[in-house]
């Protein structure tokens, strides 16, 4: 059995309140009217009548000396007495019926206890004399009948304090109507809550033949503020402080009412601080959600924190006492409400948010405890934009060596950068590196020599083909890429070629008559300078001391270059050569040739690689 105190308003137990299998502190109970509820009333009008005269017997009192003689010069002070303490049945109620075999729940309540004092209790039916010797438990042997039950509180003496009584019938199920079946679902567990905070009670009913009843008829009450409104679920952020006994009361269509109970607590020392986030997204301690509301922000952005705290009474938790804490930059700040920015600025004295998703606790700290409550944030920064002006990725058909360089020239690097957080990026936000050379500088533009040290201290690049990369990195460390290839000392050679036909599709070697003439075309491709003119492309003969004149060649200015030749000028049985030789525009040069041999008789030319 699970027992549930609940507690007078001094603070001491006073009922132990069984709870079933199947619902935990719930009870039938129609209590609150008829007979018990007037008779509840007039002992507490008794009972504060008292009471007001107790007060008033203190303040005089507090005036005066009041002696009383007795022959001799003793004095006595007259005290008001305490009043005695009351008993009530709060379930079952009066005129309840039930079915023979039915579980049957007695519960009592007990007013103006004294802490010193052992009380006993005594139920008795009419029929079955006695049932019962405490506060309340629950019976399935009543017998079939109409019992007058009677509760009895005594004092430790034996003296009678106080009584109550209701009538219940029991009868079998051909003759008796089973009462509407009562569940109170929420709140469950901790019964503990703060002055103001808002509750959600949930319950259900049906009748006897197991159908539901309508929310209409489901009707909710406080034992302090009363009736609270009707339906399945309902919600009030308005009881007052004190223990209430919650009932949810259901009527079924023939007229029946069955009701179930649950004690809660309101501003009692055992409630825990509520909580809230109400910026930049909502969250509630007594309602959390999983996973915690979340909010995006962009690097740079200011965000506002609001939230609030109550402790169990209902009193403001404010300034040291309210902490906001993150799961990446640990404390924050303190209060209710505060304005944190995502980047550095001058005036700031504390470190801005970082980059990533953060768990933002907000921790109240009451005087009956602590509570939390939290939300995430996830902060966003975007990558810079790097991008390389000069040297260019490609270079214009105007300057085809705008990426190489020759030993001792000056390369320009100019490049710019932008962030979505930070603007246009400069100084040593941009870094220049070379992948055999290693760092270069910073800035948007940097000059360097490829030999020597020059004037800016910068060393000389070595020769070679260089991956040139700029970096542009943000505040908070996140970067962006350009790069682009150069070469410097170091040139490609051109590769010439020599065809007859002026096309790709002509045989290895060709056998024609000694006596011809034959048209040699030349071309050369250059990996820096690209297609190579006629005026960068010489030819040679194996018969003359001498490169040929520009007479014997054909196409200045051209992409190709031809000269046409005597095939009869050499000697028979003679092996000769025409060579073509290419050279780009830092030097470097190309060679390729043909061979043409003259048969023993001289009437036959051979030509072949």
């Amino acid at each position: 059995m699970t027992e549930i105190n609940f507690y007078n308003r001094h603070g001491r137990s006073e009922v132990l309140l069984p709870a079933t299998t199947n619902h935990e502190s719930l009870y039938k109970t129609d209590h609150y009217r008829d007979f018990h509820m007037n008779k509840q009333r007039i002992r507490d009008n008794c009972k504060k009548t008292v009471k007001m005269l107790g007060v008033l017997f203190s303040i005089i009192a507090g005036l005066f000396t009041i002696v009383a003689t007795s022959g001799d010069s003793g004095d006595s002070t007259i005290t008001p007495e305490t009043p005695p303490a009351g008993i009530a049945i709060v379930v079952p109620s009066n005129n309840q019926v039930f079915i023979e075999g039915d579980s049957i729940a007695f519960v009592g309540k007990i007013d103006d206890a004294v802490a010193t004092e052992t009380y006993t209790y005594s139920w008795n039916s009419s029929l079955d004399g006695s049932i019962g010797t405490t506060a309340n438990f629950n019976s399935a042997t009543l017998t079939s009948g109409t019992h007058k039950v009677t509760l009895t509180l005594s004092d430790s003496k034996g003296n009678s304090l106080d009584a109550d009584s209701v009538t219940i019938k029991v009868g079998d199920s051909s003759t008796s109507s089973s009462l509407p079946d009562v569940s109170i679902t929420a709140p469950s567990g901790t019964l503990f809550f703060n002055v103001g905070e808002t509750i959600t009670f949930t319950g259900n009913a049906t009748d006897y033949k197991t159908n539901a009843i309508a929310n209409s008829s489901l009707l909710w009450s406080s034992s302090i503020n009363g009736a609270m409104g009707s339906g399945g679920t309902i919600t009030s952020g308005v009881l007052s402080k004190g223990q209430h006994t919650i009932t949810l009361t259901a009527k079924d269509t023939k007229g029946n009412s069955g009701s179930a109970f649950i004690i809660i607590t309101v501003g009692g020392s055992l409630s825990s601080p509520v909580v809230k986030i109400t910026s930049p997204a909502p969250a509630d301690s007594a309602n959390p959600t999983t996973p915690p509301a979340s909010y995006d922000v962009k690097a740079g952005d200011v965000i506002n924190f609001v939230g609030s705290a109550t402790d169990y009474d209902g009193t403001a938790i404010t300034g040291e006492n309210l902490e906001w804490i993150s799961s990446k930059n640990g404390k924050l700040f303190t209060g209710k409400n505060f304005q944190l920015n995502t980047r550095s600025v001058p005036s700031l004295d504390y470190e801005p948010l970082k980059e990533g998703e953060h768990t933002i606790y907000l921790k109240a700290n009451g005087s009956s405890g602590t509570a939390q409550t939290a939300i995430t944030i996830n902060v966003v920064n975007s990558n810079p934009v790097a991008v390389i002006v000069n040297p260019p990725e490609t270079c214009p058909t105007t300057n085809t060596l705008c990426k190489t360089f020759a030993p001792g020239e000056f390369i320009n690097f100019q490049g710019t950068a932008t962030d979505a957080e930070d603007g246009n990026l400069s100084g040593k936000s941009l870094e220049w590196t070379s992948q055999i050379d290693g760092m270069l500088g910073t800035g948007e533009s940097l000059n360097i020599k490829t030999s020597n040290v020059d004037a800016l201290g910068n060393l000389p690049m070595s020769n070679g083909e260089h991956i040139i990369t700029l970096e542009a990195k943000d505040e908070w460390g996140a970067s962006g890429i350009d790069s682009v290839i150069i070469n410097i000392g170091t040139n490609t050679p051109p590769v010439p070629k020599i065809t007859y036909y002026n096309s790709d599709s002509e045989p290895t070697t060709l056998t024609m008559s000694a006596k011809s003439f034959m048209t040699f075309y030349g071309s050369a491709q250059d990996a820096e300078d690209g297609s190579l003119k006629n005026d960068y492309m010489e030819w040679y003969s194996s018969n003359k001391p001498a490169k040929l004149s520009s007479q014997e060649v054909a196409g200045s200015g051209g992409l190709t270059s031809s000269v046409r030749m005597d095939l009869s000028q050499f000697e028979a049985g003679s092996v000769n050569s025409l060579t073509l030789v290419a050279t780009d525009s830092m030097g470097s040069t190309g060679v390729t040739s043909r061979n043409i041999t003259i048969s023993d008789d001289g009437l036959d030319a051979t030509i072949s690689q």
